[in-house]
């Protein structure tokens, strides 16, 4: 990455000083268009060390913060919670499961990107429903009002504690 970083810097310059008769928009977009190819190769095809990051991001926060996901069966028990992340569930035919809500995914793993998502899904550790994109739709036990009924959530695997270092 550092010698395809100066290989760019060195064409910008050569183009400044009247070295070379290329544009930079070429450059930039060469660039852009080699940085590109390595991503997509490094990080999401093969996995590769942005996927393992992700896997143990993942991994961690759960472990760190594993009080701080209550069984679904007690949503409407009535006692009071503090520092609520998500829930734990049984889901079936997948197994044990932490439920963290969409929004509250996304901005703890936002330095992931949507990278988070494909590394799960490849690990069989992200359980999705068809059309729900990266969510499940869980129905809420208890729920008095039929709309409350059934919430989507990211639902991740138990086994991701198992899978530390991948």
């Amino acid at each position: 990455m550092d010698a395809l970083s100066f290989s760019a810097f060195a064409a910008v310059t050569a183009t400044k000083i009247g070295f070379w008769s290329i544009s930079p928009t070429t450059i930039y977009a060469a660039f852009g268009l080699v940085l590109k190819e390595n991503l997509a190769s490094t990080h999401s095809r093969g996995g590769g060390a942005f996927a393992s990051q992700s896997l143990e991001a993942v991994a961690a926060y759960i472990e760190t913060h594993r009080s701080r996901f209550v069984p679904l069966r007690e949503v409407y028990d009535g006692t009071p919670r503090s520092g609520l992340i998500g829930y734990t569930t049984t889901i079936r035919g997948k197994g044990p499961a932490f439920l963290f809500p969409p929004g509250l995914f996304a901005e703890q793993f936002r330095d992931h990107g949507d990278e988070v998502y494909d590394a799960l899904r490849r690990a069989n550790l992200l359980i999705t429903q068809q059309q729900r994109g990266n969510r499940l739709s869980v129905r809420i036990p208890g729920a008095k009002e039929s709309r409350r009924s059934r919430m989507e959530f990211v639902a991740i695997s138990d086994a991701i504690r198992f899978c530390k270092g991948n």
